[in-house]
């Protein structure tokens, strides 16, 4: 259904399956596009980030196509929120 829950359950069984001494002491980056910047997939990715306690290295990134409309609204933003 390409749905969050689906998002989700696809990176943890894909994180699942690495190998012990990849998933633990080996920078993992997951990069996502825009279809995968639901707000509940983003907390998870920012979970796993915070697993880094535990022996696991994870970064993640999320891009998007901007449009001009959005570049402005962005521009307009103050530097500190």
């Amino acid at each position: 259904m390409n749905t969050a829950a689906d998002h989700i359950t696809v990176l943890d069984d894909a994180l699942a399956q690495l190998p012990d001494i990849h998933r633990h002491g080996t920078p993992i980056l997951i990069r996502t596009d825009s279809a995968g910047s639901a707000k509940a997939f983003l907390r998870h990715l920012r979970y796993l980030r915070d697993l880094r306690i535990r022996g696991m290295d994870i970064g993640f990134s999320v891009d998007m196509a901007v449009a001009a409309d959005v570049r402005r609204a962005i521009r307009s933003l103050p530097e500190r929120i």
